[in-house]
């Protein structure tokens, strides 16, 4: 799974969207078929996990098209000379592995064994059903930008770029204020109503849980794109302990929350971790690219 965020970046310099794309097409099919798939046969963790490590494997087979003609590059910079630069790479890659893919895995993994063990596992459904409803499309969105982004930050940071790194950020991370606020107010207002009339009567519950959670997924779609300056800045070592205590955080609070509260009490306090996490987060990568809170 790290490799596939590495060689994920490296497309990304290289501006092959489109091998970028198939790569993502590819392993959400391969995800979604062998889940379904084992589930109809054994319903166990086992085919969720199965399902999601073979997904990243097709995309990383499927992206080796896109990268094969820079192997030599690859051998070539990464020799005797260049030890720093392997070190690099391999650190990056255990990173990536290790936190995977911000808010929309790993975190959330504790997450479902927690809930069902404390309440029931159709509050697992509903909460996931509120989460994927919501994660997906910002997620699609923010991705998307997200690639464009880490190009041209990576080559203004080097130095091979136009433009000014601080008003690249400012300008995507206000635009995509711009096209998540509106959807998220609303479901904030609307949320148990618009899952009643998309879902039925009996899924009106994810839309009061989504109502919980908007907060906090706001702020995981705005930071989305601007995530990568840990990468352009060497800051993983930063992304890792933020991860880890962002991970312990979601336990405890589920936790407190499970043993004397409701599931809705236990989402709350979920959600709040989340926000004062991820607002720390955005504050900190904006101040990388010299953004005070002021500025925002």
């Amino acid at each position: 799974m790290g490799y596939f965020f590495v060689q994920n970046y490296w497309l990304s310099r290289k501006t092959r969207f489109g091998v970028i794309a198939g790569s993502r097409v590819s392993n959400t099919l391969t995800t979604k078929v062998l889940q379904i798939g084992l589930a109809k046969s054994s319903v166990t963790p086992f085919g969720l996990i199965g399902g999601y490590i073979a997904g990243f494997a097709f995309a990383d087979l499927f992206m080796l098209k896109g990268v094969k003609k820079d192997i030599q590059v690859f051998k070539k910079s990464i020799n005797k000379k260049n030890e720093r630069i392997g070190y690099s790479i391999q650190r990056f890659s255990f990173i990536q592995l290790l936190v995977v893919d911000r808010e929309h895995y790993f975190p959330t993994g504790p997450c479902f064994f927690l809930l069902a063990y404390f309440y029931s596992t159709s509050v697992v459904g509903h909460f996931s059903l509120a989460n994927q409803v919501v994660n997906l499309p910002m997620g699609i969105v923010g991705s998307a930008i997200g690639q464009v982004f880490f190009q041209k930050v990576s080559e203004v940071k080097n130095g091979n770029g136009e433009g000014n790194m601080k008003t690249i950020v400012s300008e995507v991370y206000n635009k995509l204020i711009s096209i998540g606020l509106f959807p998220m107010i609303l479901l904030m207002l609307l949320g148990e109503q618009i899952f009643t009339f998309a879902f039925g009567e009996e899924w009106g519950i994810s839309g009061i849980y989504v109502r919980i959670l908007v907060p906090w997924i706001f702020l995981v779609f705005l930071s989305s794109p601007i995530t990568t300056l840990y990468n352009v800045f060497e800051k993983q070592k930063v992304w890792l302990i933020f991860s880890i205590a962002l991970l312990a955080s979601r336990i405890i609070a589920l936790i407190i929350g499970g043993s004397h509260g409701t599931p809705e009490f236990a989402l709350a306090l979920y959600s709040f971790t989340g926000i004062a996490f991820w607002l720390w987060n955005n504050a900190y990568l904006l101040g990388l690219a010299g953004i005070s809170k002021k500025e925002v």
